[in-house]
């Protein structure tokens, strides 16, 4: 094709935000059955804005509230709190809640706009699915020893990272890493090298209070995935909600193969019907697993089962439903 002709047909090409660009892709957003049920879930996924931004407080004698306190002193001594199932699964929560009401708004730019963004929204996807997975790992146990042994266990792996970061910094401002001719960070004084010294020697501790207390390491992250994704399954918080394990543990991998830069997933970005599956699905699995999160912190962070007030509306029912569950005492006074 010759130059003037490509030119010609590029001038014939409406902006993808015209107005005909904009109809057409309303108009036929609708036909396309996994469109629509990517919209449905980004639909769902903004009835969570108001939870990721004020959550149900632990209120006295709740179930967390009960599981946290008395760790071991030297680990809580370097985290700097002593509630570490609630350090460990509220902020998680909070984090996937915010990433999918971020992609419900790039969805809603799809049709306006014409950019799909597909990347950007696998990326938060998968990011939400972790972060929920890990808190939905932790509650998930309606044994309180095992909800306090997997809180530590994620200690362990946190404390292990912080510590690897830390003797990093110390043996580059000491000048055993660093480069020739490598310059100073503004910030590489003599009191930060001390600072991050005593965090040092703080991590080498409480990791060996850990050690020598038997506490294990978490799971990798696709066994965590992989288990809080059957929990889902078997207990079926959310009734709407089908068997998602298997699905699960496929757009994991996917979303891991795209958020890595890997080229091999993109075969499955062919043609529009095709994206708009994997966007479905992979938000289909990062939502529920979000969902499942919100309603066992909202379940265990109520005394009662009327769940603390800020309980979206439509997990509402599940929280109450899994309550006895977790509740400290049941009736009869027995553990439940």
């Amino acid at each position: 094709m010759s130059r003037s002709k490509r030119k010609g047909r590029n001038e014939n090409r409406q902006p993808l935000t015209s107005p005909e660009s904009v109809a057409a892709r309303t108009l036929l957003s609708p036909l396309i059955p996994s469109r629509r049920r990517a919209g449905d879930r980004a639909a769902r996924a903004k009835q969570l804005t108001p939870w990721q931004r004020e959550p149900s407080q632990v209120q006295p004698g709740s179930s967390v509230d009960l599981d946290d306190g008395e760790f071991l002193a030297g680990v809580i001594d370097f985290v700097g709190t002593n509630m570490l199932v609630q350090h460990h699964t509220l902020f998680p929560a909070m984090s996937a809640a915010e990433n999918l009401t971020t992609v419900a708004h790039l969805i809603d730019q799809w049709d306006p706009t014409g950019k799909m963004r597909t990347t950007s929204i696998i990326a938060l996807c998968r990011s939400a699915l972790e972060s929920a997975s890990r808190a939905v790992w932790v509650l998930c146990e309606s044994d309180r020893d095992e909800r306090r042994n997997r809180a530590l266990r994620i200690t362990r792996d946190e404390i292990q990272r912080h510590k690897k970061y830390v003797t990093e910094q110390v043996k580059r401002l000491e000048g055993t890493e660093m480069g020739v001719g490598a310059e100073r960070l503004p910030f590489d004084t003599a009191e930060y090298l001390s600072q991050v010294t005593a965090q040092k020697n703080g991590a080498e501790s409480a990791m060996q209070v850990l050690v020598d207390a038997g506490v294990k390491g978490a799971p990798p992250m696709e066994q965590i995935i992989d288990a809080s994704a059957e929990w889902i399954d078997t207990h079926n918080p959310m009734k709407s909600v089908q068997p998602m394990a298997n699905l699960t543990r496929q757009m994991y991998s996917f979303s891991s193969g795209i958020t890595h830069g890997s080229t091999w997933p993109t075969q499955y970005l062919l043609g529009a019907t095709d994206m708009h599956n994997v966007v479905a699905d992979l938000l289909h699995v990062s939502l529920a697993t979000t969902e499942a999160a919100v309603i066992l912190w909202e379940t265990q962070s109520s005394v009662d089962a009327r769940v603390g007030r800020h309980c979206p509306q439509y997990l509402r029912q599940a929280a109450r439903r899994l309550h006895p569950r977790y509740a400290p005492l049941a009736e009869d006074g027995v553990s439940a």
